[in-house]
């Protein structure tokens, strides 16, 4: 385990020898677990969900049509958090997704893995409900008057800042990566990045709580390019140590994990293959398998 809570399999550093076998599949064995300290709220937006619909249908067959906003409102909040919970941990078989050619912005073709729509939707739509809610207390506090507009004030100005994630998010998507002859190129959720080849001096796996996650070293150099939508604090903790080094988080990604990975840790150790990565050689590498590891 790194010091930034991040663990890591193996000791984070490719020192031009071998890889240790359990690199070849750095999850085999690793099972997502439900963590003790999330049961009660499960249990929670469990027993909250349908009631909240069903109080939406009372309220509907009462005529009460702002009850039912309100149910519906706090019913799909709710179901939703338990999608994205149920996503985050879900590790479905993704073995028939394959990467393809595609062009960075400075018209440098490479292998491409690209990130999933359901990434977006399941997050875009937590956002969405970040923003809606507090607006809609916030204009209850408002016809309130009183000592409540100061509250209310106080969550425009938190729905704001989540619209703001939200438009930054968009402005990027769909993420990816993309491995050309030169370097990596990477856009993410918030952020943009680019480094040579030279700087990558390592590939690891592990995850961050339950997340499994793909980690690039690097070291810094005046080829890295960097930019960050938004403040530097609005990223994951794990993507945010990392820097400039590149961290994929698995559900994000449209091609299994283990296939990122291992044609990471191929393009590291075999560098007279990294020319063909400008064409359909590297995509044929991939669907066939021809990966040397070790």
């Amino acid at each position: 385990m790194s010091g930034d809570g991040v663990h890591l399999r193996g000791n984070g550093h490719f020192d031009g020898g071998g890889w240790d076998a359990e690199r070849l599949d750095p999850w085999a064995g690793d099972r997502p677990r439900v963590p003790r300290r999330a049961i009660p709220g499960l249990v929670l937006i469990g027993l909250f969900t349908p009631l909240f619909l069903v109080g939406a249908v009372l309220a509907a067959i009462r005529g009460e049509w702002t009850m039912v906003a309100g149910f519906a409102a706090w019913g799909g909040l709710f179901g939703h958090v338990a999608g994205v919970f149920v996503f985050l941990r879900w590790r479905p078989r993704r073995s028939g997704a394959l990467p393809a050619t595609a062009v960075t912005p400075d018209g440098v073709t490479g292998l491409c893995f690209r990130y999933s729509g359901w990434a977006y939707f399941w997050l875009l739509g937590m956002l969405c409900w970040g923003a809606l809610v507090p607006l809609a207390i916030a204009a209850v506090w408002f016809v309130t008057g009183g000592v409540a507009v100061i509250g209310a004030i106080a969550l425009v100005g938190v729905a704001l800042l989540v619209c703001g994630q939200i438009a930054a998010t968009l402005s990027l998507a769909p993420g990816r990566l993309i491995l050309t002859p030169d370097g990596l190129y990477h856009r993410g959720q918030l952020i943009t990045q680019y480094s040579p080849w030279s700087g990558v001096t390592a590939v690891d796996a592990g995850r961050a709580g339950q997340v499994r996650i793909i980690r690039v070293w690097i070291t810094p150099s005046s080829a890295d390019r960097l930019l960050i939508r938004l403040r530097p604090w609005f990223l994951p903790a794990e993507e945010r140590v990392a820097l400039p080094g590149i961290v994929l988080r698995d559900p994000w990604l449209a091609v299994d994990p283990r296939t990122v990975h291992r044609a990471l840790r191929h393009y590291l150790l075999n560098p007279s293959h990294r020319g063909e990565l400008g064409g359909p050689a590297a995509v044929e590498r991939i669907e066939q398998g021809r990966l040397f590891l070790y």
